[in-house]
């Protein structure tokens, strides 16, 4: 029976997202419905704290959703992921609060149905000037629905009060040196740190710049720094901190310590911490024994370099090219090849492989012992 070509027309194949060179007689066709299928932008409702805020200020978002459709989506989890990965633009500030709701039962025997899903998040802006908000993706709802936000504008200030002021000279930098700056140019020479003691330690290097700062470049590049205010409580710094920074973003208080480290007397405490996070500086005050800590982070330097080292250790590893094989395996292989290639063709002519001359034939009977001769 002689098999006729289908014939599918161009526009049908467009239609497919496929090619009209790539399709035969006889070929299924497989739709990529997550290609095809368009995304719908749909409306929830957002509720924004405010459309303009200071670069220190926290931006409260709240939107509301129809129930779930799709069981088993960890709904806080795919909003961590969407600001998390908004091309650096926002930062999460704890974990986004997710209730579902549901409406009242008509009689104690009917099963509650969720009827809303309600979502908080609070976010620091990384930047200043026109800002968005990433787009996200409703995974637990069907047909590739997402929603959108809008734009915020980002004061190029902090909000200290009810006042305005101008942005700290730690947003780019520490004691005069940029944050990013490489360590041959800071200690290089004729730099007022050329003299200045540096200890490595791994990727680290540790210049102390001055009795009571010093500069940690990690990969080579200035990314933290520590600074101690001897005698001073963080008491009785606070005020001036906050004159400064405004309002912590993050408080944390004193708590005992459940396993003290060694040496350390029993019962304790974690001292409390106050911490600020403008734009991608991270300034976090803590007391010591020798009094108030300063740590700064820049939060952008840290995470390329957790990138680079990933890349690095894992990636690198798991993109390694197979091993080059050695002549001794190359000559095998040539001969396993030539071998089987041998053995195909002989197949193909309904003919066996020559045995080996000892080797008794594939289906000879075998032989009967020779009957003995009467009068030997």
């Amino acid at each position: 029976m002689r098999h006729l070509p289908v014939l599918i027309p161009t526009a049908l194949l467009a239609c497919l997202a496929v090619s009209a060179g790539s399709v035969r007689a006889g070929d299924a066709i497989v739709i990529d419905h997550a290609k095809t299928e368009p995304k719908q932008a749909t409306f929830v409702n957002p509720q924004l704290s405010s459309r303009n805020i200071a670069l220190n200020q926290v931006l409260r978002l709240e939107f509301t959703t129809s129930a779930r459709q799709i069981d088993g989506v960890d709904i806080a989890a795919a909003v961590i992921n969407a600001f998390s990965s908004g091309e650096g633009q926002w930062r999460l500030i704890g974990k986004p609060v997710v209730s579902e709701t549901s409406r009242p039962k008509a009689n104690p025997s009917e099963r509650e149905r969720p009827t809303l899903v309600n979502v908080v998040v609070v976010l620091l802006p990384r930047r200043t000037g026109d800002v968005p908000l990433p787009p996200l993706l409703l995974t637990w709802l069907q047909g590739n629905q997402f929603a959108e936000f809008g734009i915020v504008q980002v004061a190029k200030n902090l909000a200290i009060g009810n006042q305005q002021s101008p942005l700290p000279a730690e947003i780019d930098g520490i004691a005069g040196h940029s944050w990013g700056s490489k360590l041959a140019t800071v200690t290089g020479k004729g730099t007022p740190l050329a003299n200045a003691k540096a200890e490595t330690n791994g990727p680290t290097t540790r210049v102390v710049a001055s009795d009571n700062l010093t500069l940690l470049f990690h990969g080579e590049e200035l990314g933290e720094a520590i600074l101690v205010a001897p005698g001073l409580s963080l008491e009785s710094a606070r005020d001036s901190f906050l004159k400064r920074w405004g309002m912590p973003q993050i408080e944390t208080a004193a708590a005992l310590v459940a396993t003290p480290a060694p040496g350390s007397p029993t019962g304790s405490t974690a001292s409390a911490s106050l911490t600020w996070i403008l734009g991608w500086t991270r300034i976090t005050a803590s007391e010591s024994a020798q009094g108030v800590t300063l740590a700064f982070v820049r939060e952008d330097i840290q995470a390329r370099l957790n990138r680079n080292r990933v890349a690095k250790q894992v990636f690198e590893v798991l993109d390694l090219p197979p091993a080059a094989e050695t002549p001794a395996q190359v000559e095998s292989r040539r001969r396993a090849e030539i071998d089987a290639e041998a053995a195909r063709a002989l197949e193909r002519m309904n003919l066996t492989p020559p045995l080996p001359k000892d080797a008794p034939a594939k289906d000879a009977a075998p032989k009967e012992p020779a009957a003995p001769v009467r009068g030997q």
